[in-house]
């Protein structure tokens, strides 16, 4: 009898300024899981100005987790569930045999996140527009009661 290792992604969703990587982090460091965060791999790539290669971080992100899904490797992904990228990816896990796990990071309201992101560049980390900060917490609030399938 063969002791399959059972294959598991963990998304880590909430809006953004919430604390989705400060748990990722600390979740990691128990787990050893691989980690996809498209701002990470932007200032891996360009340290100096992480925003002139968002787009190409993004593109790195969907060649990882692509690769990730093909080998079976466990993963953390971070999402504000605002898009729709990866409910394209959610049916290939279920029939690719991984568990998925959601954890999903809130703040009582968009005013809270801006400010923690305001507190994070004073910190040298990356900012996100109000406008988007506030459409992807509505958004993400949405999907997650409404378009997220829990089984």
């Amino acid at each position: 009898m063969t002791n399959k290792k059972k294959k598991q992604v963990v998304i880590v969703a909430g809006a953004n300024g919430s604390g989705k990587t400060t748990f990722a982090r600390k979740f990691l460091d128990v787990t050893k899981y691989e980690f996809l965060n498209a701002d990470e791999i932007a200032k891996k790539m360009n340290p100096l100005d992480p925003v002139k290669v968002r787009i190409a971080a993004g593109k790195q992100v969907i060649n990882l987790l692509d690769q990730f899904i093909d080998d079976g490797k466990n993963f953390v992904i971070e999402s504000t569930l605002s898009g729709s990228f990866l409910e394209k990816h959610i049916e290939e896990l279920k029939q690719k045999g991984f568990e998925i796990s959601l954890t999903f990071i809130f703040l009582g309201s968009k005013d809270l996140c801006i400010e923690r992101i305001k507190s994070r560049v004073r910190q040298g980390g990356h900012n996100v527009p109000d406008e988007d900060v506030i459409r992807r917490f509505n958004r993400g609030l949405v999907k997650i009661w409404q378009d997220i399938e829990c089984k």
